[in-house]
């Protein structure tokens, strides 16, 4: 736990910890997920920017925009051909 939410879980009585604890409990939901290895080429075929209608995956609009310099691009480009792991992506169906 970091100092912030230490300083606020210290704050709170045992009553209310339990209470927002119970509260969290009771709208839990659980979440199915499937992890799969795609090679990057297949990742770019997936998502065509150019043509959207064609692509298997879309990326809505309130999306964050891309924001890598080109010092980072480079890096990445450099980890997948050097085969060193990258970050995995999270996509939602």
């Amino acid at each position: 736990m970091d100092e912030s939410a230490t300083k606020v879980s210290s704050k709170l009585s045992d009553s209310k910890r339990r209470k927002a604890e119970d509260q969290i409990e009771k709208h839990r939901k659980p979440i199915e997920y499937d992890t799969t290895e795609y090679p990057v080429e297949v990742l770019i075929t997936k998502i065509d920017q150019n043509e959207p209608w064609k692509a298997d995956w879309y990326i809505p609009n309130y999306q964050r925009q891309f924001i890598w310099h080109e010092g980072l691009q480079s890096k990445f480009v450099e980890s997948v051909i050097l085969n060193i792991p990258i970050p995995f992506m999270f996509l939602a169906q």
